[in-house]
């Protein structure tokens, strides 16, 4: 959780990503969401994310390796929309942008609000 350009919560969350269940990954990660989005004073007003594989222009998780065993009719249905779902959800609608991998947490929230309560999340794998 950034707050105007100040770090104010970053954490880690263990998952078992070879679990084939959507609903699995979509609760995971939310909850960690909400664990960090309450560091912040306030509300969420923008959420920027990195993950590992092919995310679209959309933060649509056209190939995330974080899924690997969702069957494929499922990752289409599920996954695909899972960034923009919990941000539609979760988060009354905040702006997202999920990217690929790399040191871009809140990088993408930062730039398309310039300022205020930035949270970021993280999504990868270390194998």
């Amino acid at each position: 959780a950034v707050k105007d350009n100040e770090v104010l919560e970053s954490m880690e969350t263990e998952w078992d990503v070879t679990n084939p269940d959507p609903q699995y990954h979509y609760d995971v990660i939310v909850k960690a969401m909400k664990a960090t989005a309450a560091k912040l004073p306030g509300t969420v007003e923008a959420i920027g994310g990195s993950a590992t594989g092919a995310v679209s222009a959309d933060s649509e998780a056209t190939w995330c390796d974080c899924f690997p065993n969702v069957p494929p009719d499922v990752y289409k249905q599920k996954v695909v929309p899972i960034f923009n779902n919990i941000a539609k959800k979760e988060f009354n609608g905040v702006p997202i942008k999920v990217i690929n991998d790399g040191e871009v947490t809140a990088l993408a929230a930062v730039q398309k609000i310039h300022a205020g309560n930035v949270m970021g999340i993280s999504m990868g794998s270390s194998e």
